[in-house]
């Protein structure tokens, strides 16, 4: 067993999710089912010679599936929505299908960083990026594996790089690195800055960057059990994880050392033998997790090639920030989304809740009044990390919003002490149709923090239209499972209420003033 099987498999899940979709229905299509699986095995076990053939045999058996299914009639309620389902799947499968020729290098030769992130130290494209992992399709097939610590590129990198003013105002270093190159909350350009510092770091250049968080990790290992990691003698499982491979990998640290790769590489062997014997339903549990987690954004893909980043960003699996329309007399486009950074060099999300609300008025005439109120609680039990029992502390939180760009930002509070603008750091994204406002928000252990953002639209005649619709969209950050949000739009004796625990991204959209 080599470390680079534990990539192998991921690239084997994009077959499994494949399958899940025909699985799930109840109704068995074997040939689908064994011309995919010979496909995607056939890749991982670098059989190039192979892949026209069973793509070929795998995009036949799918059609043929999904005229059999689709083209059977029936007229229970029940069964034409799960059919509506059931299509909605099959086409996605095909709009992939389509792209793996691309994604593969039938060819050519492409290249791919997996960033192994913890959200436990959470970061704007989810969480902190302690490992990676290099491969390399030529052909169709998958023709190598590399897994390394990110500290080894990021020591042979020659040259200075200013840092983003929040990193230097938190770690005093004077330099950026690629182990804080995931800064930007808009994935596809963090992917760009990530692959350059790759590169200043003596790696090759990358065809496209995929995120994995360790949340997706612990809900596996929920699904399939405890692994005895056989060269510890220790055993893990969902809760216990993260304490002992933050322990392994951290406690006597330094560079050059391999222990973090010994303790992935003792858990990847533990993993695969999970695996072999995994039931079919504990296979499509963990199916269903690869699944939401694309949807939820704790799973990004971006890629370099504008045909596959172009389909990606359909699929809205690529951690892209969504532009945002203006608005017209009729129609108000709005835009809210929350990003976080954990600056403390310790990993506090362990112990992090949050609350949203956000009210719109639009009673005033000629302008929107907007107030959004973030409630942050640090559950912690140690001011401080206690390693190897406790590694979380203060939230040295750098809190960025963003919203549209025709808006004028108002007073910021913290606790009813309003933050000075010098403190604040404004940020445009003009190409998306927003800007950003950004500061730093600690919140001690045991403690709380209430953060207030005031501002305004300015909306000329809005009230003399008669059907005036309004459309919020809301993102959700990667590494964040959810947020409770309430939401509460007034135009003098009238409101819509909205509350909801976000998981991923959604847009509300009413008319204001009339209640349906």
């Amino acid at each position: 067993m080599n470390f680079g099987k534990l990539t192998k498999k991921f690239v084997l899940f994009v077959f499994l999710f494949f399958s899940f979709f025909l699985l799930e229905t109840g109704i068995r299509f074997k040939e689908a089912i064994i011309s995919g699986k010979k496909l995607f095995y056939d890749v991982v076990d670098n059989q190039p010679k192979n892949f026209e053939k069973n793509y070929s045999l795998w995009t036949k058996n799918l059609l043929l599936f999904k005229k059999r299914i689709l083209g059977i009639d029936k007229f229970t309620k029940n069964y034409l929505d799960k059919k509506y389902q059931l299509k909605k799947h099959l086409d996605l499968i095909e709009k992939v299908t389509l792209v793996l020729p691309d994604i593969f290098a039938k060819d050519g030769e492409k290249i791919y960083y997996v960033l192994l992130q913890n959200n436990m130290e959470l970061r704007p494209s989810g969480g902190f990026m302690g490992s990676y992992a290099k491969m390399k399709f030529k052909d169709g097939g998958l023709n190598d594996v590399f897994v390394q610590d990110i500290y080894v590129p990021d020591g042979q990198i020659i040259g200075h790089v200013d840092p983003p003013l929040p990193i230097q105002e938190a770690f005093k270093q004077g330099w950026w690195k690629l182990r804080d190159a995931n800064w930007d909350p808009d994935f596809p350009t963090a992917a760009k800055i990530i692959d350059w510092f790759f590169q200043k770091g003596n790696e090759e250049k990358a065809d496209g960057i995929i995120a994995i968080n360790l949340t997706t990790v612990k809900k596996v290992l929920k699904v399939i059990g405890p692994l005895f990691l056989v060269d510890y003698n220790q055993t893990v499982d969902s809760e216990s994880f993260y304490q002992i491979i933050q322990s392994h990998s951290e406690i006597g640290f330094f560079p050059g050392s391999t222990q973090k790769k010994d303790i992935l590489t003792a858990v990847d062997r533990a993993f695969f033998e999970k695996i072999k014997n995994l039931k079919q339903k504990e296979t499509l549990k963990i199916l269903q997790i690869a699944y939401q987690d694309l949807e939820e954004r704790q799973i990004l893909v971006s890629f370099f090639d504008n045909y596959l980043a172009k389909t990606f960003q359909k699929f809205g699996w690529d951690g892209s920030m969504k532009k945002l329309e203006p608005s017209t007399e009729a129609l108000i486009n709005d835009y809210f989304y929350l990003v976080e950074a954990n600056l403390g060099a310790n990993k506090a999300n362990c112990c992090i809740e949050r609350k949203i609300s956000h009210e719109v008025d639009f009673s005033q005439f000629g302008l929107i009044k907007e107030k959004v109120k973030i409630n942050f609680k640090n559950t912690g039990k140690y001011k401080e990390g206690i390693p190897p029992f406790f590694w979380g502390g203060t939230y040295n939180n750098y809190l960025r919003f963003y919203f549209p760009d025709v808006a004028k930002v108002g007073k910021v509070f913290i606790e009813s002490e309003e933050v000075k603008p010098a403190k604040i750091l404004a940020e445009r994204k003009e190409d998306l149709g927003l800007q950003g406002i950004g500061f730093f928000v600690q919140v001690p252990a045991q403690s709380q923090k209430t953060v207030e953002i005031n501002y305004e639209i300015p909306r000329q005649n809005f009230s003399q239209i008669e059907k005036l619709v309004y459309k919020l969209t809301i993102q959700k950050q990667p590494g964040i499972d959810f947020f409770p949000y309430y939401f509460k739009s007034t135009k003098n004796n009238w409101y819509y209420e909205f509350k909801e625990n976000i998981r991923k991204d959604k847009e509300i959209i009413f008319e204001v003033g009339y209640n349906k």
